[in-house]
């Protein structure tokens, strides 16, 4: 799993984003517990949830840094 903050690709929407959380969640409404990876647009906005076996780091340009979460 790529450490937090890195941007990252989410092969199950397609979309690039920073990685915000891995590991266990526990739903506050239904009490279910799932291991998820919490994403989140690279410029800030709303997280959404994949599986963690979908992330796969995204190769940054040189003289880019990953974000330190």
């Amino acid at each position: 799993m790529p450490p937090l903050g890195t941007l990252v690709y989410d092969a199950e929407s397609g979309r690039d984003g920073i990685l915000m959380h891995a590991g266990e969640h526990e739903d506050p409404y239904t009490r279910r517990k799932a291991i998820v990876a919490f994403l989140r647009w690279e410029r800030g906005g709303r997280e959404w949830t994949t599986n963690p076996a979908n992330v796969s780091p995204v190769p940054l340009p040189a003289g880019r840094r990953a974000r330190k979460p």
